[in-house]
C-alpha cells in the first residue's frame, strides 16, 4: 500500500470513527491526510467506498477481536472485563462507533452487522456460563440475554448518551466517567470477590 493511501485510510478512520460519515466532508479528509481532494477519488473513488473500508476494518479488526475473548476458555471474570475493555475501545478509539450499530440509517449500519454476524462470535457460550454461575452466585439471574444486554448497554450507552445525562445528573464529566467506572468496578468486584470462580 502506498504512504498516500495509508495517510488517507489513517485519517478516514480517525475522522468516521469520531465525527460520523455526514459530518466528514471530502475536503476535511484532505486536510487531515495531507493530501488533495483528487487523491482520495484516485485512491477510493469516493467518500462512501472509503467509509465501508474503515467501518469494515474496525469491527473486523477491533470490535471482533476485543469481543473474541468471550469465545476463549479464560476465567469468567475476564470475560466480564471484556465488556469493560469494549467501552474503552469505544471511549479511546471509536466514539461514533456505536451511532453506527446502533442507528439503522446510518450508511455503515448493515455493513456492520454483516460484518459481526459472519465474524463468528459466539454470545449463546457466554450465556450459557452466565447460567451456570449465576447458580452458584448470591443473586437470581432467570435471564441471562438480560444480563448481556446490561454488559453491552454499559459499553455502549454511557458515551452514546453522554450529552443528554450528564444534563438529567447535573454533573461533569469527571464525576460522570467516574460514575460509570464504579459501576463496572462494582461488577467485577463482586464476581472477583465470589467463590465461584473458572
Amino acid at each position: 500500500m502506498e504512504i498516500t493511501e495509508q495517510k488517507i485510510l489513517h485519517a478516514a478512520k480517525k475522522l468516521f470513527l469520531t465525527e460520523g460519515y455526514n459530518k466528514t466532508t471530502t475536503a476535511a479528509l484532505a486536510k487531515y491526510a495531507g493530501v488533495n481532494k483528487a487523491a482520495i477519488h484516485y485512491y477510493f473513488s469516493d467518500k462512501a467506498t472509503l467509509y465501508q473500508l474503515v467501518v469494515q476494518e474496525a469491527i473486523d479488526e477491533e470490535v471482533v477481536l476485543t469481543l473474541d475473548s468471550l469465545n476463549k476458555d479464560i476465567p469468567f471474570y475476564f470475560k466480564i472485563k471484556v465488556f469493560e475493555d469494549f467501552r474503552d475501545l469505544l471511549i479511546t478509539k471509536y466514539p461514533h462507533l456505536p451511532v453506527v450499530l446502533i442507528d439503522k440509517h446510518e450508511p455503515g449500519h448493515d455493513l456492520a452487522m454483516e460484518a459481526l454476524k459472519n465474524s463468528g462470535l459466539n454470545l449463546g457460550s457466554f450465556e450459557n456460563e452466565l447460567k451456570y454461575y449465576t447458580k452458584h452466585l448470591p443473586i437470581r439471574i432467570d435471564e441471562p440475554k438480560a444480563v448481556i444486554a446490561f454488559l453491552l448497554s454499559v459499553a455502549i450507552f454511557p458515551w452514546l448518551f453522554k450529552d443528554i445525562l450528564k444534563l438529567f445528573l447535573n454533573i461533569d464529566d469527571e464525576k460522570y466517567d467516574t460514575n460509570i467506572d464504579e459501576h463496572m468496578d462494582k461488577l467485577l468486584y463482586f464476581i472477583n470477590n465470589n467463590s465461584i470462580k473458572a
